[in-house]
């Protein structure tokens, strides 16, 4: 009887263990599955929480894929071993190894070729790259898709909208902040690139608005402070945008960008302290040419040319494609005498950075002087063009046409010089020089001014301002 029921009870344990086991595997998968919605609710961070691809927790979520593949089935583990290699994609986007970056989300998406996160990743490592055509198809892909959610497409919108800047699509780039705006109220870092975008496009004052609300939730507060202090500079508020930038310094003491912006702001002053909070800047940044540049732009004020000239050759060292640097080099060299190479440094500029209307104005102010008439004048109506409220490229200009018995053109030019300052002597002698006799009475009481003799010459070539040196994107 005793031997029957133990051979009953063995019967009963073997016929229970099929039963555990199947509860073990059931209790194993749903914590796998938690833990993989885990990792990946880590990953899908609102841009309001975490506005950096690489600011999310990366660590914490690749734990959570660990976790997970032990008890997944094969579709899940897959995707679990994709966002792992989405993890190390985002910490080499932290290191700026956008190779690294790219390679990994590459591995991502073999597994898993829809992963809308890896493909914003792998936008943002193309984007590192400069390939953003490759970088915008990612972010039209994963727009496309059907797996990415609300916050990762606001993620993506976030992207686009400062290439879109970068590239100088300011009207496009304002039309998605605009947008993402309304849908996620109140992110700093969207009002920040939206204050950007409409200083792009001229609205100073919305600038100012968004910059001012981006300072209590942008995650770094002295980069909606240095914005804002660059809107009150381009104002004239130059008190205010001390005063602001100070702000930005407490917030964050190290903040090399500060310190320039600072120092620029101090040079407007004429503050005696403006040098030293340069070499400040300087030494936060080892590698950054700005700094250098800005102390150079300070010299170029003070008339300190040959100091000026070294100043500009060092930052060149940290950065040969600092084309402000460059074209401050060519004006420093020109008020030297070294024409020659003062040529060389503004064509040199026209070549690799034709946006900067300085240089062309450098360019053709040294041909004029040279008698190379023609050549002058092509050079100085794309200075007159890329710069729009300054009267000097016009004055040029028209000295170029006189040269060329152009005179009704000349003419033209200085009146042109006079719309964008209406005081300008040089400008309103070399017009009245042009006007017959008869008419030149009249044109002298229009002007509201007995013009004094004044030279052109010297103000040929302009050091041009700073400001671009106060703005900051991240």
């Amino acid at each position: 009887m005793l031997r029957k029921t133990l051979l009953s009870l063995s019967v009963v344990a073997c016929l229970a263990v099929p039963t555990v086991a199947g509860a073990l595997r059931v209790r194993d998968a749903r914590r796998a599955d938690s833990a993989l919605a885990q990792g990946a609710a880590m990953l899908d961070r609102s841009i309001g929480d975490r506005a950096e691809l690489a600011s999310l927790p990366t660590r914490e979520a690749r734990t959570q894929f660990q976790i997970a593949l032990a008890g997944l089935d094969e579709d899940a583990a897959r995707r679990a071993r994709s966002l792992t290699f989405v993890c190390d994609a985002i910490d080499a986007l932290a290191r700026g190894e956008y190779a690294a970056a790219g390679q990994a989300a590459d591995a991502a998406l073999r597994l898993r070729p829809d992963e809308p996160i890896a493909l914003l990743v792998s936008a943002q490592a193309a984007a590192g790259r400069g390939d953003r055509g490759s970088a915008e198809r990612s972010i039209e892909r994963m727009q496309r898709g059907t797996l990415a959610t609300q916050s990762l497409r606001a993620r993506g919108r976030l992207l686009r909208a400062g290439w879109l800047l970068d590239a100088g699509r300011a009207h496009e780039a304002l039309d998605v902040l605009e947008a993402l705006d309304r849908d996620a109220p109140r992110v700093g870092a969207v009002l920040n690139l939206l204050g950007l975008a409409r200083s792009a496009v001229g609205d100073r004052l919305g600038a100012t608005r968004a910059f001012e609300q981006a300072i209590d939730s942008h995650p770094h507060r002295e980069v909606a402070l240095l914005n804002l202090a660059r809107s009150q500079r381009e104002q004239g508020q130059l008190d205010e945008a001390k005063s602001t930038l100070e702000r930005a310094l407490g917030v964050a003491p190290d903040y090399a960008d500060g310190w320039v912006a600072y120092g620029v702001v101090l040079a407007d002053l004429r503050a005696s302290n403006a040098r030293h909070v340069l070499v400040r800047a300087a030494q936060l940044a080892p590698t950054d040419a700005t700094p250098l540049a800005a102390q150079g732009a300070l010299d170029l004020a003070d008339q300190q040319f040959e100091r000026a000239a070294e100043s500009f050759r060092q930052a060149l060292q940290r950065d040969p494609e600092h084309a402000i640097a460059r074209t401050n080099l060519g004006i420093a060299l020109a008020r030297l005498g070294r024409s020659d190479l003062a040529l060389r440094a503004f064509e040199e500029v026209t070549q690799r950075a034709p946006h900067v209307g300085e240089a062309w104005n450098g360019l053709g102010a040294l041909r004029l002087q040279s008698g190379q008439f023609e050549p002058a004048v092509a050079a100085l109506r794309q200075a007159v063009t890329l710069l729009p409220d300054d009267p000097n490229p016009s004055i040029n200009l028209g000295r170029a046409l006189e040269g060329l018995q152009q005179w009704d053109a000349a003419a033209r030019s200085y009146r042109e010089a006079l719309r964008r300052h209406p005081q300008h002597a040089a400008a309103a002698e070399r017009l009245l020089a042009l006007t017959p006799p008869e008419a030149r009475e009249r044109l002298r009481v229009r002007l509201g001014f007995a013009p004094e003799p004044s030279s052109a010459a010297s103000r040929s070539v302009r050091a041009p301002r700073a400001s671009r040196t106060l703005a900051s994107r991240r």
